[in-house]
C-alpha cells in the first residue's frame, strides 16, 4: 500500500478506507492468530468507508449555500488526520521489510503494541456518529420540507384530500424512526468481520429453510447446488426417490411434489427444491428443476411462490437448452407469470466477472478432488459445477457443492463476497477467488456480516 495524498472529497476518503479494508482483510486472511486489534480497525475502516459514501449521496439534498452545515456537523479535516494514521499503521505492517527479521505475526504484534490502537478505535467511532448524526438530520430535514411543500398542493386539490392522512401518517413516522445511536449500532454489527461458513462444515445441508428476504442473522443458512447430471449403475432407494420427484414436477401433481420433498428433508436431511432429474443411458439430461415444470405446465402464481419461498432459483437454467423458468413461460405464453419469475438480483456481477469466477471455481473443486485423489466421477459428463449466477439472486450468497450426493457428508462450501468468491474445501483448504479470476489459498475466509444479509 503506497503513502497516500488525501482529497478532500468524502469518496476520496471512503476508496481510502476501502484500501485499507482490503489490505486488513488479506493479513487477517492469510495470517493465523492475528490479534484481535485488526479485526476491530477492519470493522472500523468498512463502517467509516460506508457511511462516507452515503454522507456524499445526501449532500445533492442541501442547497448551494447550506453545503457548510455539513462541516459544522463533521470535522472532516480531523477525520483525514485519523484516516492517514490508519493508513499509516496499515503500511507498516505491508511494508516489504516487515517480518525479514521476526516472524510476521510477531511484527504485527510489535507494531500493534507500540501504536495507540485503542485511540485510534476510539477517534474511528466517534467520527461515524458525526458522520450518521450529520446524515440523520439532513435526511429528516429535507424529508419535512418535501412534506410541508406536498401538504400546501395538495390542501389546494380538493380531490387527493383524502391523501392527506396518509401524509401525515409519514410525518407521524419520523417521530418513531431510529435514533443515531441505534443506526450507528446497527451498522457497527453489520460491519462485524466473521467467517464466511457455518462452524462446523462437515454437515449436510439443513432442512428446511425458507429462501425469503428476512433471515435471522444468528445463524448462517444455504441452499444445496445438485451437480449430479446421471445416475451409475443400479437404481437405488435414493435415485428411486429423486426419480419420483422429478416425475411428480413434470405432470405437476403438487401433493406428491411436495411430499417427496419434505421425505428428502426428513429421510435425507437434503434440500432438493434445485434438483433435476438423473438421466441414464445414453439419454442426455435436460437439467429441469421443479421450478422449470412449473413455468412448462403454466401452474399458479401461489405454486410458484411456495416453490421460490423454498429455495428455488430463477436465475437456474436448463442443461439441454440453457433456458431460465422465465424463458420458459415466454414460450408458452404463460403471461401471467412472468412477474414472479423475472429475477431478483440482489448482487449484480458483470458477465464477464461471472466468467471469470467460475471458470476458477471450477479449477479449483477439480484440483482439490484430484489431489486428494476423490474416486467421484467429476468429469462434465456427470458433473454439473456450481454457477456463479444462482448467488447473485441469494440473501446470503451461500450454496454447500456435495462431491456425492447420496451420501452428502463431504461438499464444498462457496459464498459470493463483493465481487469475489471464497470457498471451503472438504479437505481442509480454504481459497480466494478475485474478479480476475486468480485464485490464492488463505487460513481463514472473512467476509463482512452484511453481505447479503
Amino acid at each position: 500500500m503506497d503513502p497516500l495524498t488525501f482529497a478532500t472529497s468524502g469518496i476520496a476518503l471512503a476508496t481510502v478506507c476501502l484500501s485499507i479494508v482490503n489490505a486488513l482483510r488479506t493479513i487477517i486472511e492469510t495470517h493465523k492468530n492475528c490479534p484481535e486489534e485488526l479485526k476491530s480497525l477492519l470493522q472500523r475502516a468498512d463502517g467509516l468507508s460506508f457511511l462516507l459514501g452515503r454522507l456524499d449521496a445526501v449532500k445533492h439534498k442541501l442547497l448551494a449555500g447550506d453545503t457548510a452545515y455539513i462541516q459544522r456537523a463533521f470535522d472532516e479535516e480531523a477525520c483525514r488526520k485519523t484516516v492517514r494514521e490508519m493508513n499509516d499503521l496499515v503500511w507498516k505492517i505491508c511494508r516489504p521489510e516487515a517480518g525479514k527479521q521476526t516472524g510476521f505475526l510477531m511484527t504485527i504484534r510489535l507494531i500493534v503494541k507500540n501504536s495507540d490502537v485503542h485511540l485510534l478505535l476510539k477517534r474511528l467511532n466517534d467520527h461515524q456518529h458525526d458522520i450518521a448524526a450529520a446524515i440523520g438530520i439532513i435526511d429528516v430535514d429535507t424529508d419535512l420540507d418535501t412534506k410541508a411543500n406536498t401538504e400546501a398542493i395538495l390542501r389546494h386539490m380538493a380531490h387527493l384530500k383524502k391523501d392527506l392522512a396518509s401524509l401525515g401518517a409519514s410525518v407521524e413516522s419520523l417521530k418513531t424512526a431510529l435514533t443515531v445511536g441505534q443506526s450507528l449500532d446497527a451498522l457497527q454489527l453489520a460491519s462485524k468481520p466473521v467467517s464466511a461458513f457455518p462452524a462446523n462444515s462437515n454437515i449436510p445441508c439443513p432442512a428446511y429453510i425458507p429462501n425469503r428476504q428476512q433471515m435471522p442473522r444468528s445463524s448462517i443458512q444455504f441452499r444445496t447446488w445438485h451437480g449430479a447430471t446421471r445416475q451409475f449403475g443400479k437404481e437405488t432407494q435414493y435415485t428411486r426417490t429423486r426419480r419420483e420427484l422429478s416425475d411428480a414436477a413434470y405432470c405437476y401433481l403438487q401433493s406428491d411434489l411436495h411430499a417427496v420433498l419434505n421425505y428428502a428433508r426428513t429421510e435425507y436431511n437434503q434440500d432438493w427444491v434445485n434438483s433435476i432429474r438423473l438421466a441414464s443411458g445414453s439419454n442426455y439430461p435436460s437439467g429441469y428443476a421443479p421450478i422449470h415444470q412449473a413455468a412448462w405446465q403454466g401452474v399458479s402464481v401461489e405454486e410458484v411462490q411456495r416453490l421460490l419461498d423454498l429455495g428455488a432459483w430463477r436465475t437456474l437454467r436448463t442443461i439441454k437448452s440453457d433456458l431460465t423458468p422465465l424463458d420458459i413461460a415466454r414460450q408458452f405464453r404463460h403471461i401471467h407469470l412472468y412477474d414472479i419469475l423475472a429475477p431478483v438480483i440482489r448482487h449484480p456481477l458483470p458477465s464477464k466477472t461471472i466468467l471469470k469466477l467460475e471458470e476458477s471455481l471450477n479449477n479449483v473443486i477439480q484440483t482439490e478432488c484430484k489431489l486428494n485423489d476423490d474416486g467421484v466421477e467429476m468429469g462434465k459428463s456427470a458433473t454439473r459445477y456450481p454457477e456463479v449466477t444462482v448467488l447473485t439472486e441469494m440473501v446470503i450468497p451461500l450454496i454447500w457443492f456435495p462431491i456425492n450426493e447420496d451420501v452428502n457428508t463431504r461438499g464444498f462450501f462457496i459464498r459470493l463476497d463483493g465481487r469475489e468468491i471464497v470457498v471451503k474445501s472438504p479437505y481442509g483448504q480454504q481459497f480466494r477467488i478475485f474478479a480476475d479470476g486468480t485464485a490464492s489459498k488463505i487460513e481463514e475466509a472473512v467476509i463482512l456480516d452484511g453481505n447479503g444479509v
